[in-house]
Order: C-alpha cells, then sequence, then structure tokens
C-alpha cells in the first residue's frame, strides 16, 4: 500500500499548548507518583518529606520551544526534546532527544522521529547552518515514524547554538531532499541548564 506524501512542516514552530507527548523511543525513568490519601485522613509520618525529596529529584523545565527533562537516581540524568507538528496533519513532522548523563561526559545520545513517507537511507544527517554536525543511523520503522539514534560528541551538539538554522535532512521518495527545521529558541538556554545539572553531581562527588 502507498504511503501518501508528507506535508512540507511549516516555518514556525507549534506553541506549547500544541505540542503532543513525545513518542517514547527508549525507556524512560519515571518517579512513581504519590499515592492518593482518603480525605480527612492525616498522610503517615514522613509521607510530605518524602515526596519533597522525591520532587527535588526530578525536573520539567519548557525553556523556549524545548522540553528539559531532568532525574537524579542510580545517577544524573537528562533529556533535552522538542517535537515539530505538521500544521496540516497535525503529525510529528520531526522530534529530536538529546541525552546527556553524568558518567557520559563527552558524549549525547541523539535520537530522531521522522515521518513515515520518505524514503529510507542509511543515515540521516543533523543539519547546522546546511553542514552536517552527525549523521543518525535508522534504527527501525513504527507507526509513528522512522527512528534514528546515534552517539555524538557534545562538542559538535554544542556548537549548534551559535546556527540559525537547524534541522534534519531527510529525503523524499521521489529523491528529493527536504529539510525538516527546528526552532532555536531556548536551545543555548536548555543545553546550559542540562550541563549544569549534571555538573553538581560530578563536583560534589570528587
Amino acid at each position: 500500500m502507498a504511503i501518501p506524501a508528507f506535508a512540507v512542516l511549516a516555518a514556525t514552530a507549534a506553541s506549547a499548548t500544541d505540542w503532543l507527548s513525545p513518542v517514547p523511543l527508549r525507556q524512560q525513568s519515571t518517579i512513581p507518583a504519590q499515592g492518593g490519601q482518603a480525605k480527612g485522613k492525616p498522610e503517615p509520618a514522613g509521607a510530605a518529606n518524602q515526596q519533597a525529596a522525591l520532587d527535588k529529584r526530578e525536573t520539567n523545565l519548557d525553556i523556549g520551544a524545548w522540553k528539559l527533562h531532568c532525574l537524579v537516581d542510580q545517577q544524573r540524568k537528562c533529556e533535552l526534546s522538542q517535537r515539530r507538528i505538521d500544521n496540516t496533519s497535525k503529525t510529528t513532522a520531526l522530534w529530536i532527544e538529546i541525552d546527556a548523563t553524568e558518567k557520559e561526559d563527552s558524549v549525547y545520545t541523539i535520537s530522531l522521529l521522522t515521518p513515515l513517507g520518505m524514503k529510507i537511507t542509511q543515515t540521516t544527517p543533523l543539519m547546522g547552518d546546511n553542514k552536517v554536525a552527525v549523521a543518525i543511523p535508522i534504527i527501525s520503522c513504527v507507526p509513528a515514524g522512522c527512528v534514528h539514534r546515534a552517539m555524538a560528541p557534545r562538542q559538535a551538539i554544542d556548537g549548534l547554538v551559535s546556527l540559525r538554522n537547524i534541522g534534519a535532512q531527510v529525503m523524499t521518495q521521489n529523491g528529493q531532499p527536504l529539510f525538516l527545521p527546528l526552532d532555536t529558541s531556548g536551545f543555548l538556554e536548555g543545553l546550559s541548564k542540562m550541563k549544569a545539572f549534571l555538573n553538581v553531581d560530578i563536583t560534589r562527588g570528587r
């Protein structure tokens, strides 16, 4: 069955209220939700303090067009992500996640979700001002789109913060290149906050 051609992504980013939950590319660590208490019954002793400690271990921020999620589990780890929505179909046109941990201080894990209907190639370039920052291999395709993942030197991604045009280069079925742009607003601040969060635990441990 032929897959319909994907509509070209609009130049403007979707607002935060238009974002949908990111498609889980891998198993995420989560903090258990606080158990509900019946009205009129006091919480067990120490429950409030325990929940406060859990809250401090998880950070969720909207920074410009990006979402930052950081967690203290066995180690400190953060995910900086953005989802772009096709204005016509209201489906995901591009989704990116940049993962970092305190133990991997020289690399990021970059994950992309690109739409179905594109020509399948071995790698999808993450571009910055028409130059390839990192070529990301395809992992698999699912109903939501095709998943790509790679390890990338941090300096390659950090170097994108000063550029104006960042996005993924895909190929249409007729072999024409199609650039799927990311919104750069908040990118520098998001990376800075992510690195600061990770560096706190490293400094304290030394």
